[in-house]
């Protein structure tokens, strides 16, 4: 019932599926309308740690701009509890702040909220993953981020990222003009 895009250069950690099972369940039926991401780490291609990347938890419960606040290589408050956000609100404050809501290869998504969307477009070939995202958070959705670190998103020379930085600042472009004429 819920889908999860992992790429096969990231990393999920032992207990991942766990955990999301134990907030899916917690939520009931307001999972199905839930997007669901965790905090994470970007590692190397040879696997080392960078930083991590985390919502200020405790300022989010109070101001959601705190919610994109933290990036740091030496976190390790983990503990798996959760807040829960109006996805058109965390879609506001990330537009408005430039930060993404979610590292992507941490979120789940109900398979129906997808197929209400129109699925995962791959004709973008900067921000697939954010463009999804927001249409995801669009959709009268809600927006939980488990703070707990249960995935690692693997930055190298051959991942997509890498491999279309080169386009520059004209696809970019290009990917947000197609994103707002086609939705």
């Amino acid at each position: 019932d819920f889908v999860l895009l992992l790429s096969s250069d990231d990393l999920m950690h032992e207990g991942a599926l766990k955990k999301i099972d134990q907030v899916i369940n917690d939520l009931g039926e307001k999972a199905y309308r839930s997007v669901l991401h965790t905090a994470s780490s970007i590692i190397d291609e040879n696997g080392n740690e960078n930083y991590s990347v985390y919502r200020d938890y405790p300022a989010a419960k109070t101001n959601i701009n705190g919610y994109f606040s933290h990036v740091s290589s030496n976190y390790n408050g983990f503990d798996g509890e959760y807040f829960v956000e109006k996805g058109r609100t965390v879609l506001n404050a990330a537009i408005k702040s430039g930060k993404s809501a979610a590292t992507f290869c941490a979120t789940f998504f109900p398979r129906e909220l997808w197929k209400e969307v129109g699925g995962y477009d791959v004709s973008f070939q900067i921000i697939p993953d954010t463009i999804f995202l927001y249409r995801l958070l669009n959709a009268d959705s809600e927006m939980v981020y488990v703070h707990e670190k249960l995935f690692d998103y693997r930055i190298h020379s051959n991942n997509q990222l890498a491999s279309v930085s080169g386009y520059g600042p004209l696809k970019t472009q290009l990917d947000g003009y197609l994103f707002l004429v086609r939705y």
